[in-house]
């Protein structure tokens, strides 16, 4: 892990009643942005609950907010936090970004589709990862090196599968035009090359739409000696 400096004064109130004591916590003058998404915060009173406590001050609010938001309502999200220290790979969630904004699947769909293809391109460069992955997540142990991780990924795959998510491009009716689409929105919103490594390019892709269709990833020399050396892929 790399070296990093974190520092986060957060309170957090946990359990019945800590609501009402918020108001004790924040100064008078500041002003407030409750965010929460559909009903079920008003349904269960927790809404009433929070506008009582915070009754003497200035609460602006963004409600509404779907499962699967929009990039502006998402900047104020993601600070960062879970990625301190390690090398970040987001290539699997930025093509999934993608695939939602032209085709409109779930996120949760697109990172079905996608990562099992791309931890097989990547199985070079993340194998010491992958292998433990194998042995802490699938419980497999017995084989060779290669047969460990091709078993990793089919039961990722099958994971997927056996909860109803299709992971083929196909079983939504997408296919090649599909696959040059998504390669162009990257290459317009500035998303390319991916990976942590910056290896993963977009010249190249599988024409085979029964598999999804990822870019070909060139393995990178100075990155694989980095994961040799760390023992840790991100």
């Amino acid at each position: 892990m790399d070296s990093f400096y974190y520092y986060n004064p957060v309170k957090i109130f946990f359990g019945q009643g800590k609501i009402a004591a918020i108001a004790k916590e924040i100064p008078r003058d500041a002003r407030i942005l409750m965010t929460y998404g559909g009903g079920s915060l008003k349904n269960n009173g927790i809404y009433e609950q929070v506008k009582a406590a915070l009754a003497q001050h200035t609460v602006l609010e963004f409600g509404g907010i779907l499962a699967n938001p929009e990039l502006e309502i998402l900047i104020d999200a993601d600070n960062g936090l879970i990625g301190l220290g390690v090398p970040q790979d987001w290539s699997t969630h930025m093509i999934g970004h993608e695939l939602t904004a032209l085709y409109g699947l779930d996120h949760a769909v697109t990172l079905a589709i996608i990562l099992p293809s791309l931890l097989a391109y990547k199985r070079n460069i993340k194998g010491v990862k992958l292998l433990r992955y194998a042995d802490k997540v699938w419980g497999i142990t017995q084989g060779n090196e290669e047969e460990r991780i091709e078993r990793a990924i089919l039961a990722t795959r099958d994971f997927f599968e056996s909860v109803g998510i299709s992971t083929r491009l196909r079983d939504y009716k997408l296919d090649s035009d599909s696959i040059s689409n998504y390669i162009r929105n990257l290459e317009k919103h500035h998303l390319t090359p991916l990976g942590e490594c910056q290896d993963i390019h977009h010249d190249s892709c599988c024409s085979n739409v029964s598999r999804v269709s990822l870019p070909i990833a060139r393995g990178s020399q100075r990155c694989s000696r980095w994961f040799a050396r760390r023992k840790f892929s991100g």
